[in-house]
């Protein structure tokens, strides 16, 4: 299969294999570097806490990425005499964990907005009809794109990892319907909207900053997955710091209970 690309576009393959290998091993560094950083606080706030459903997730969607992006994503970029079929089975699996990944942090930026709106009834309604909508196509878009990855035989004796030769454009539309979903409608009049606003201001930021390139290069070979690992690695960071924020913020004085998210704050009227 490797045969049938001509001089440029190998080149051009071997190219962003390597420049997608530097941006994977970038967003592990920074996924490791934030987890030591923040490791205190979240053994204060988080690992001495009782066991509940918003520390599970927490504990999930935070330690996550260390599987599928820093052991299986490095290694099919880096490791030796990785075969075809070997290829195939980690692709699948990477996809479906990050899947998983991200949909349970955008959980805990979606329960950070109906915390924010003091739990609306509107919301208690709707939110789940729109998890359903946006996901369910996420599903499929990812059920279409995983079989269109080719995987080719090596350019030349000693390359590392899996050498990717097709893909189709599928898991562009994941993102999409991924920044649809963060198009959340904030509470600007509670004080918890001032604790989240800047991690939900970076969020926005970073989506629109890596989306632009993403959609300009997604038809070049090679170039698909050049910000997947720094995006996952990303969402898992922020929405980690939005649960800790939260409750930081809850040692300050509000009142709060213990419900299934854990950070409802019941705040004394401006």
């Amino acid at each position: 299969m490797t045969s049938a690309l001509s001089n440029g576009d190998l080149i051009k393959a071997i190219f962003s294999h390597t420049l997608t290998t530097h941006f994977d091993v970038a967003a592990s560094t920074l996924l490791v570097f934030d987890i030591l950083l923040t490791l205190p606080r979240e053994i204060d706030l988080v690992w001495k806490s009782e066991w509940n459903f918003m520390k599970a997730l927490y504990l999930f969607q935070r330690y996550l990425p260390l599987i599928d992006t820093v052991t299986l994503t490095l290694y099919h970029q880096l490791g030796r005499h990785v075969s075809i079929a070997e290829c195939h089975r980690i692709y699948y699996t990477i996809g479906w964990l990050m899947s998983f990944g991200f949909a349970s942090s955008e959980l805990i930026l979606t329960l950070r907005a109906w915390a924010v709106w003091n739990r609306n009834k509107r919301l208690t309604m709707l939110l789940p009809i729109a998890w359903i909508l946006v996901w369910g196509p996420v599903i499929g878009f990812q059920i279409i794109f995983l079989p269109s990855i080719k995987v080719g035989d090596p350019p030349y004796v000693g390359f590392p990892g899996c050498f990717v030769i097709k893909t189709n454009t599928a898991l562009s539309l994941c993102f999409i319907m991924l920044m649809i979903w963060d198009t959340y409608k904030y509470n600007p009049n509670s004080t918890l909207f001032d604790v989240v606003y800047r991690d939900a201001l970076s969020i926005f930021n970073v989506v629109a900053i890596k989306t632009f390139p993403k959609n300009l290069t997604v038809k070049q070979s090679g170039y698909q997955f050049l910000l997947l690992t720094l995006e996952r690695c990303l969402h898992s960071i922020l929405s980690s710091r939005v649960l800790l924020d939260l409750r930081l913020f809850a040692r300050h004085g509000s009142r709060w209970s213990e419900g299934l998210t854990n950070f409802i704050a019941e705040e004394d009227e401006r």
